[in-house]
């Protein structure tokens, strides 16, 4: 069997249906779980045995949502059994943890606060004609000089001029508000709040690149995870994606995250030097940024636990004014830049395979985990 294929084994008794799931639910599971949903089995009673399931993404949960939904509609009790860890800690983040065996709240989880005001939409600035503004939020200091050379390379390819700014994970200061821009390459919750806010819209994401987590202790520290009760955590912000999926690896391993005593210390780094320092017990961060460390500050730490949800990305986003010539023009060059030399160089500078456009359920399903837990 190809772990690459989903495939399913239906098992329809007269009281109760399973279907058995193998293999990996994304993109190509569409055509499978369409048909599924179309079918709907004649019990009222359905099971869905996911215990050779390898892993899901954002559009395998998308997908199975809404053939779960249809099914739900038509009166069927669904539950989902047998998931690895992963695989549970997305149910439950993104509100599908009532199909889990036992039941579960949608939405359950930790809450987090935008700690801003909902922004309101721009309206164009009258310089639009002329200069573009570009803002980016990297996870690396080491993306940065591939980012400038990306801005000289869109410049070209637009024929419109464009300011950039750019911020690294590692050095944002939660309090400092970004410059307002056209062109935003934001995470996402920075991104869904520029979508539902202020009405950018999601023009590519990089190729192969999600946003996951890592939970560090020192390196001294000789505790398992589980054994620590009531710890001291630094985050650069509770504002944030890497939070709230810190906080459910925590809760997924029998911790109750309720019980933590947060930090926040503005950025990435500061972070880090508290656990140094021994300041705390554990820092919750990006794996992008942690591995963009210095080795010198990687010695001195440990990785306790990480995700691989495959769950959500950065995103590049467009303002709602711009026309739609600039709009399909910029898409245009993004995933052009594979068939183009400079281009294909360029993405070994911003350390991204390439870009691709996300299918709307990809996003509909990030936007329902930041309506869920940022709203």
């Amino acid at each position: 069997m190809n772990e690459q294929t989903l495939h399913v084994t239906p098992e329809l008794g007269e009281d109760i249906a399973c279907y058995r799931f193998s293999g990996i639910i994304d993109a190509y599971s569409k055509q499978i779980l369409s048909s599924l949903a179309q079918t709907p089995p004649s019990p009222s009673q359905v099971v869905l045995d996911f215990s050779e399931i390898q892993r899901i993404n954002s559009m395998g949960l998308a997908l199975l949502l809404k053939m779960l939904n249809v099914w739900e509609g038509q009166g069927k009790s669904v539950r989902v059994v047998n998931l690895n860890r992963m695989a549970a800690i997305l149910f439950k983040i993104t509100g599908l943890g009532r199909f889990l065996e036992g039941g579960g709240e949608a939405g359950r989880g930790p809450s987090v606060d935008t700690g801003a005001p909902a922004p309101q939409p721009r309206t164009s600035p009258a310089s639009i004609q002329g200069k573009l503004r570009m803002f980016a939020h990297l996870q690396t200091s080491q993306q940065l000089n591939g980012w400038f050379l990306f801005n000289t390379y869109l410049q070209r390819q637009l024929h419109r001029s464009i300011q950039f700014q750019a911020q690294t994970l590692a050095d944002r200061n939660d309090s400092q508000q970004p410059p307002e821009a056209e062109l935003v390459f934001a995470g996402p919750f920075e991104a869904c709040r520029l979508i539902r806010g202020q009405g950018f819209s999601v023009v590519a994401k990089p190729c192969g690149e999600t946003d996951e987590v890592v939970i560090l202790a020192h390196a001294e520290d000789t505790r398992p995870l589980e054994s620590v009760t009531g710890a001291k955590v630094a985050v650069a912000s509770e504002h944030s994606f890497t939070y709230l999926l810190g906080r459910f690896l925590c809760d997924e391993k029998g911790l109750d995250s309720d019980n933590f005593t947060f930090h926040q210390t503005g950025n990435d780094i500061k972070a880090v030097q508290f656990l140094i320092r021994r300041k705390v017990d554990w820092v919750i961060m990006s794996r992008k940024t942690f591995e963009g460390l210095s080795s010198l500050s990687r010695r001195q730490l440990k990785v306790m636990d990480q995700s691989q949800t495959e769950l959500t990305a950065h995103l590049f986003c467009a303002a709602p004014y711009l026309d739609e010539s600039t709009r399909e023009g910029l898409k245009s060059a993004l995933l052009g830049m594979k068939d183009d030399d400079r281009g294909c160089q360029l993405f070994q500078d911003l350390e991204i395979e390439g870009w691709t456009a996300p299918e709307p359920a990809e996003v509909e399903m990030l936007l329902k985990v930041y309506q869920s837990y940022a709203e």
